[in-house]
């Protein structure tokens, strides 16, 4: 008799996304580059027994103010819980040694495409396009606690790699808060939006009160919880009165819906409406 032998769930990803240009805005050596990728490679082998790679092209702010086009990879493992739980500060300390080794202003580091931390070196002296990884040097490397940025405070590719995980995995209100309130710096919001004056009809169609996600210069971000097993446009349409092109999330999954519009302009958020909506922040 074969023995059943249970799943293992994987159910949480740890990204580490590793530059090619230096802090100066010089392309980092080869040689110097390559071997940290094989280090983090070899340290996600070990920790959470596999790893993925996906080159990302993007624009990077330097500190100085100017933009860098660069290549990064990212470096991504699928874990269990107790592995994450046990290496994530292995994680963070890796994090920081990348940005010693490869004289960088800050590493990015995301969990579960939510958890995101951008973790800066402890170099002594450190002097773009003088002692920097680009140039050969090699500063001294400080034992000192350092704290992550928040991601609110990033530059442009950090927040557009950010943005691409969360709408990887969008599948919750977390997600648009994240989203909304951490990386695009809206303001956060909570509570019921009043609906006891919305037809019965329309009420009907949801299993709780519509909640406030976002509420930025009159802009809302609101969650309704519809009562079918899926989203219909017909009972979108009946929601919003057929008025708003926007998006909702259901209590099985996510998908594109119309919503609520009402004097102030309020989106049920998705993944297509999301995307939509970093396009506009974008070009603000």
């Amino acid at each position: 008799m074969n023995k059943t032998e249970e799943a293992i769930e994987l159910d949480h990803r740890v990204d580490l996304y590793i530059p090619s240009q230096c802090i100066c805005g010089g392309e980092l050596p080869q040689g110097i580059r390559n071997k940290v990728i094989e280090e983090v490679k070899s340290r996600f082998d070990t920790w959470f027994g596999g790893h993925a790679e996906i080159p990302v092209k993007g624009d990077w702010r330097l500190p100085d103010g100017t933009i860098a086009r660069e290549e990064v990879a990212d470096i991504y493992s699928f874990c269990a819980g107790e592995a994450l739980e046990e290496h994530q500060e292995d994680v963070d300390r890796l994090a920081v040694s990348i940005a010693n080794r490869l004289t960088q202003d800050r590493v990015l580091r995301v969990f579960d495409n939510l958890k995101v931390a951008l973790w800066p070196n402890t170099l002594e002296n450190l002097e773009p396009k003088k002692n920097c990884a680009c140039r050969g040097g090699a500063p001294i490397a400080l034992a000192v606690t350092v704290q992550p940025t928040e991601i609110g405070k990033a530059g442009r590719l950090s927040k557009m790699l950010v943005i691409q995980g969360i709408l990887r995995s969008f599948n919750s209100t977390e997600h648009a808060r994240r989203l909304f309130c951490d990386v695009l710096n809206y303001s956060y919001a909570t509570g019921e939006l009043p609906c006891e004056t919305w037809p019965v009809g329309i009420r009907s169609l949801l299993t709780d009160a519509p909640m406030l996600l976002v509420d930025h210069s009159g802009f809302k971000v609101i969650y309704l919880r519809i009562s079918a097993d899926e989203l219909r446009r017909g009972a979108g349409r009946q929601v919003d009165g057929g008025r708003s092109e926007s998006a909702g999330i259901n209590r099985h999954r996510v998908g594109d819906e119309r919503a609520l519009h009402e004097r102030s302009s309020c989106s049920i958020m998705a993944p297509s409406h999301a995307r939509a909506a970093v396009r506009v922040h974008a070009k603000r």
